[in-house]
């Protein structure tokens, strides 16, 4: 079985929880970082995050997930 991995950008109520659960129990996901202050996220994280998930050894893991 295959996971489509995510990369989690919580913006309003559970979804903050939602991202924990997918990231820290699914472990189908990664956080993208920054968000938390001031609500900015840099373009350079962004990409970063995105050739994570789909370029690396943990991309690949994030895909066999579960």
């Amino acid at each position: 079985m295959s996971a489509l991995p995510m990369i989690c950008w919580p913006l309003y109520a559970e979804q903050a929880l939602n991202k924990v659960f997918m990231v820290e129990e699914m472990k189908i996901a990664v956080p993208l970082d920054g968000y938390e202050e001031g609500g900015l996220v840099k373009a350079e994280e962004v990409e970063a995050k995105v050739r994570l998930v789909m370029e690396t050894e943990e991309g690949r893991m994030l895909r066999r997930g579960w």
